[in-house]
């Protein structure tokens, strides 16, 4: 697996998990472009299969807002290299706060988070226009 740095063009490339494929054509160049600049983020590649992309978005002072798309297939071994990507990212960045936003419903993501080091810290009622969110924090 290769990681490198991310670019929006990656996010036509991703075939979406089933529990994220709501986003799957929602994520616009404009938004793929705030992504891509507002911080600092990553893809994972298997060949040219892009696996997933994640990064964080610099909201100031500190703070970052973290993010992941993954693909549909990556499997139990290709996730364990994201994840050791991801969270050595989050070791060596200079946030002291972290937050992460996930479904209530999706609870791989959930786990992933509390993996990564992140705390539940309360719901988000009617955050979007589909329902909550669970807002999860990492503090250094």
């Amino acid at each position: 697996m290769i990681i490198e740095a991310f670019q929006p063009a990656h996010l036509q490339r991703l075939v979406l998990q089933p529990e994220q494929q709501a986003w799957q054509g929602k994520v616009t160049d404009g938004h793929a472009e705030v992504l891509g600049s507002h911080g600092v983020a990553w893809t994972g590649f298997d060949g040219d299969q892009v696996l997933g992309c994640a990064g964080i978005l610099d909201r100031g002072e500190g703070r970052g807002l973290a993010w992941a798309l993954l693909a549909e297939d990556v499997g139990p071994r290709r996730f364990v290299t994201l994840h050791r990507a991801v969270a050595r990212g989050f070791e060596i960045l200079p946030y002291r706060r972290i937050e992460a936003h996930v479904s209530p419903t999706f609870q791989q993501g959930i786990d992933w988070a509390q993996m990564l080091g992140f705390q539940f810290e309360g719901v988000m009622r009617a955050y979007l226009p589909t329902g909550d969110l669970l807002l999860f924090a990492r503090i250094r």
